[in-house]
């Protein structure tokens, strides 16, 4: 009988798990509950928008802010819909400059989000604006 030891990684901010070290620090990286991430999409801001977007947490603050007759500030990084959800999620899209991973990490973060808002159709509609030179 053969028996082996393995250490098992956890991500520090969504308890993901991994066999290898490596994989795990990548995924940190990049971890959408992660609040010092780095955005796959803005980081090759060249090729798909037009500027680079600020920290995630002052996305989540500038959100808040233009959303007070929308959400309800629960604390610092979390809000309830109260109003109109669809101008919030305009807001929500244009704090992100239309990144559906940094709309993921703002949504993530926020425990009292909405259900109704779709990553893969924000994903979809990124993709095809890029696709068509910006325009929609």
């Amino acid at each position: 009988m053969k028996r082996k030891q393995r250490w098992i990684y956890y991500c520090d901010f969504c308890k993901k798990h991994y066999h290898l070290q490596c994989s795990c620090k990548k995924h940190e990286e990049h971890c959408t509950m992660n609040p010092d991430r780095v955005c796959g999409i803005c980081s090759n801001q060249e090729i798909f928008i037009d500027e680079s977007n600020p920290p995630l947490y002052e996305m989540i603050k500038d959100f808040r802010s233009q959303t007070t007759d929308q959400a309800r500030v629960e604390d610092e990084y979390s809000f309830t819909i109260t109003g109109d959800g669809a101008r919030a999620y305009e807001v929500l899209r244009g704090v992100a400059n239309g990144c559906p991973a940094c709309m993921l990490a703002i949504m993530r973060q926020c425990p009292d989000r909405k259900a109704d808002w779709n990553y893969k159709k924000e994903k979809e509609l990124f993709w095809s604006c890029v696709g068509n030179g910006g325009g929609e």
